[in-house]
């Protein structure tokens, strides 16, 4: 006997199928997504999922709408990005809501129709990660490639590298993971209030203004930190608004967002200031537990799953294959100065020696910073 399927049942099957592909099954595009809402958002999911919760259909997880009407929030859709029974029950909340007025679970339905974009990571995002990573060295190293260290400003918390080109970093560390209890101790401290939602202390503001005090004007400033540093590097800036006007850009690594902040967090502020690029593991609950009231209007996001907990809050790993380059020398240019026989031999001869290598760096320099 031949089978047969009702019209009604041919419906139902359709629109089943019409609901699931709604949702991207890329879990980067789900976990952009998630990132992107406020907290605001998510509570408007979870309270629309209540309200649905009850005519869940057979096609779907019951346990699945049940956990976003209870647990719906960034952390929760990251964590779940990966499984396609989880992204089927959110497909459907998702079909279910009425009107307009939902512009950011409506673009989960948009992220379903191009491919994955998303912000990528740079060259530079990549070298200053393993700048960044010399402030945590007990003997950071004196040069890598370009770059050399100006021990002169170096402390605790901070190191500063300069490279032939004409560019300043100034590098802020987190938590040290190892060391004595005398060491540790003041880090665990800004941690420990953190974690409650308080401010740290300005620790590295002082240090911030010294260095850019101690530049030669014209030279371009960059900021890096790291976890615990990031949150030391906005309350400098927070206590002193000049020192992030001296600082081209501000890259933020593992930012630090607690979910226990009642009257927001440091970082809050900066979200939606370009000049702040954050660098964002959608798996870290460092970052990801309640991130901020908005997600950063600069940012980059990744998802670095590991079975140790804390792999997801490595620094290096922004860094990914890429190697400081060692110097150039290639494009520099050999200059024999003639000296002409009643002037005085003090000038630029003296200055570089006679057949010596200049190295301009960028391809835009100031003769003057040259004496030319």
């Amino acid at each position: 006997m031949p089978s047969y399927t009702s019209r009604r049942r041919k419906s139902i099957q359709r629109n089943a199928a019409r609901i699931k592909k709604s949702i991207s099954r890329d879990r980067r595009a789900v976990m952009h997504w998630a990132a992107r809402g406020t907290k605001a958002d998510h509570q408007k999911l979870r309270d629309h999922a209540k309200k649905v919760q009850h005519r869940v259909p057979s096609y779907v997880d019951q346990k699945v709408v049940d956990s976003i009407a209870e647990q719906g929030s960034r952390r929760h859709l990251a964590e779940n990005a990966h499984d396609g029974t989880f992204l089927d029950g959110l497909a459907w909340v998702v079909d279910q809501i009425p009107g307009t007025g939902w512009t950011w679970i409506k673009q989960a339905v948009q992220g379903a129709m191009k491919p994955f974009r998303g912000d990528s990571i740079t060259e530079e995002d990549e070298l200053y990660a393993l700048l960044l990573d010399q402030a945590y060295k007990d003997d950071p190293k004196d040069s890598l490639g370009q770059w050399q260290r100006q021990p002169e400003f170096g402390s605790n918390f901070v190191q500063v590298y300069d490279s032939v080109d004409g560019h300043r970093f100034i590098a802020v560390r987190g938590t040290k993971a190892k060391g004595s209890w005398d060491e540790l101790a003041p880090d665990l401290q800004q941690d420990a209030g953190l974690a409650v939602g308080l401010d740290p202390d300005n620790i590295v503001g002082a240090q911030i203004a010294r260095v850019l005090d101690n530049t030669r004007p014209g030279t371009i400033v960059d900021v890096g930190a790291h976890s615990l540093g990031t949150s030391l590097v906005a309350k400098a800036y927070n206590e002193d608004d000049d020192l992030q006007d001296r600082v081209r850009q501000t890259f933020l690594y593992n930012p630090v967002f607690s979910p226990l902040a009642l009257t927001g967090n440091i970082l809050d502020k900066y979200e939606a200031d370009e000049r702040m690029r954050f660098f964002i593991d959608l798996l870290d609950p460092v970052s990801l537990g309640d991130l901020g009231t908005a997600g950063p209007k600069n940012s980059v996001y990744r998802t670095n799953f590991s079975w140790n907990p804390i792999g997801p809050h490595d620094l290096t790993a922004w860094a990914g294959d890429y190697k400081i380059p060692d110097v150039q020398t290639t494009k520099n240019i050999e200059i024999d100065v003639p000296v002409a026989a009643e002037t005085s031999t003090a000038g630029i001869g003296d200055a570089f020696g006679g057949g010596g290598f200049l190295d301009f760096g960028a391809e835009e320099w100031n003769a003057g910073d040259f004496g030319l």
